[in-house]
Order: structure tokens, then sequence, then C-alpha cells
């Protein structure tokens, strides 16, 4: 995947986060894009109950089902503490 490409998914990103966060009733949330490299996102996830295991797991679920149906070339998130 070409850098446009994965600049092109960081600005999508940056845009339809605080949307979706909103409509997903995840409003503490805190996602910080750390980078993106062929299609794979990684980020940093704060706020809410980022600590406990499954939690962590399930937001990251549902936040990448919905980014990929939204966003061409968009592979995974990747958490990072």
């Amino acid at each position: 995947m070409s850098h446009w490409s994965d600049l092109h998914i960081r600005q999508q990103l940056e845009s339809l986060l605080p949307p979706l966060l909103d409509s997903l009733q995840l409003q503490g949330l805190q996602v910080e894009i750390l980078g993106v490299e062929q299609g794979v996102v990684t980020v940093r996830l704060g706020g809410l109950c980022t600590a406990c295991p499954s939690t962590l797991r399930s937001i990251v679920h549902t936040l990448e089902s919905e980014l990929a149906q939204q966003i061409p070339g968009f592979r995974y998130l990747e958490p990072v503490p």
C-alpha cells in the first residue's frame, strides 16, 4: 500500500472517529492515532475501562468493524500501551 493511501486512511480516521465514538456511545474513549502503515493503524486508547482486556478487545473489534466498512484500505487497529 502506498504512502498516499496510508495518509488518506489517517485523514479519514481523524474525521470519522469523533462522530463514530459518539454514535457508539463511547464519548469518554480517547483514541490517539500513532501511525498508519499498510492499512494497519497503531493507536493508544485512554479513558473508559481500557485496562480491562475483555473491554479493550470489544471496543477494538467494534471500531474495526465500523472503520472497515467506511475506509477503503483499512485493515485493523493495533492498540499499544
